[in-house]
């Protein structure tokens, strides 16, 4: 067995383990206000009422699997009889709607439970095939907890038509004993690759992605963010049975079949307690957004720059309080970007990330076929602000939006980033 093997060290940080402590997941009895879209979401954690994985895996030429998993603290447990175990009532409803005639080539509804067996959080995960012939699909999911009443609507455009797209690999966690619906993944994982469609090749190759990826550039920039580029890639060769085994390392890798085609399935690896903030490279990165060069170079000189950091937060706020709020804010909304908007990097260092940081949670987000529409302040109103974001292939991600820049949207970005300066967070 071939074994590539990585290892860097991990560094906690334990105000960020304090303040997001508490700070993660609040209650999930809240209800979004003035909120609407299509698919029910509008990444606030705090108003969100619970929010399934899913992805689907594409294991033969005319069925595939679908594979999701909701986190046990977003669902209410209870005893119905009053005596035994706490359990949790799913109900699952598919669709499976061809792109092109609307014709359904599968449905069903079906319930499952889930036994509490400890206070601590875990993933509860579940599976079911669907029939899938070749070509394009909309794959409608509706999630309900059944003893809460709570529903997610989810949408998963299934391509059929090429036998080496992401959908055809399923990463699979030995340890943890859990498929990936994410590309994200742990330290010390020992993963393994699963891709029936392409068995008949006897390699698969792992592309390591070994440059930068810069932040994007500011909404009203004249130049778009950098893609990675498959060209600059570390390749090494892995036989169907052999496991991938990460520890600790960061990077961005790509699985193929084949190195001359722009598909295959990427995931990264992450710190531990991803997508939360738990190191000190990850407290002042994401303040770039807020500083200048220079003190932004500042925070790179030292080692253990948190009291740097502190300090930032104090200057702005001018206020020990004041200064917990704006950091409980906003490294809550990095959290959030790193679960909703992770691609071949960290969710806030995305475009949809960068504007979740620093305008915070949209008053409305509509997704079309081709991306999404968020919209801050009253709808037809002169003083709203509207950014566009379009979906973008890329080999790496298929979570990649891109923002539409203009520059008119100097004026709105100066005057956020000068209010989280100034200790204020604005709202539109």
């Amino acid at each position: 067995m071939r074994i590539l093997c990585f290892h860097t060290k991990n560094v906690l940080l334990a105000v960020v383990l304090i303040i997001l402590a508490g700070m993660t997941f609040q209650s999930c009895s809240k209800k979004s206000k003035g909120f609407s879209a299509t698919e029910g979401l509008n990444y606030d954690d705090s108003q969100s009422l619970f929010y399934p994985l899913s992805t689907i895996y594409h294991h033969s030429e005319d069925s595939s699997t679908v594979i999701f998993h909701i986190e046990s603290k977003d669902l209410l447990y209870s005893r119905p009889k009053g005596t035994g175990p706490f359990k949790a009532k799913i109900e699952v409803e598919f669709k499976l709607v061809a792109i092109d005639t609307k014709a359904i080539a599968d449905s069903g509804v079906f319930q499952f439970e889930d036994v509490l067996s400890s206070n601590e959080n875990k993933y509860v995960q579940n599976i079911f095939k669907v029939k899938n012939p070749i070509g394009l699909f909309d794959l409608q999911l509706h999630f309900k907890d059944v003893q809460r009443g709570f529903i997610y609507h989810q949408t998963i455009k299934s391509d059929k038509l090429s036998q080496f797209s992401s959908q055809n690999y399923l990463l699979y966690n030995k340890t943890k004993k859990l498929y990936y619906t994410q590309s994200a993944t742990l330290p010390e994982d020992s993963i393994v690759v699963f891709s029936d469609r392409n068995r008949e090749f006897s390699d698969i190759y792992v592309m390591h992605y070994t440059s930068e990826i810069k932040l994007p550039p500011a909404p009203f920039s004249s130049t778009e963010p950098e893609l990675p580029i498959l060209s600059e890639s570390e390749v090494s060769v892995l036989k169907w049975t052999d496991s991938l085994v990460f520890h600790g390392y960061s990077g961005l890798f790509l699985l193929t079949a084949d190195t001359t085609l722009q598909e295959g399935k990427s995931f990264f690896s992450v710190n531990k307690g991803f997508p939360r903030v738990r190191k000190q490279d990850q407290l002042f990165q994401p303040l770039r957004y807020l500083t200048t060069k220079a003190e932004y170079d500042n925070f790179t000189k030292t080692k253990y720059s948190k009291e740097k950091v502190d300090q930032f937060w104090l200057e702005s706020s001018g206020d020990k309080t004041k200064a917990k709020d704006l950091i409980s804010i906003y490294y809550s909304r990095v959290q959030e970007a790193n679960k909703y908007f992770s691609t071949y990097t960290e969710g806030w260092r995305t475009d949809r990330g960068m504007i979740h940081l620093i305008f915070g949670h949209p008053s409305r987000i509509t997704k079309t076929d081709d991306g999404e529409i968020w919209v801050y302040g009253e709808d037809n109103s002169i003083a709203s602000l509207q950014f566009r974001f379009v979906k973008t292939f890329s080999p790496w991600s298929d979570n990649v939006y891109l923002l539409n820049r203009d520059p008119l949207f100097r004026s709105h970005w100066e005057r956020m980033v000068s209010s989280w300066r100034s200790g204020r967070i604005y709202h539109y």
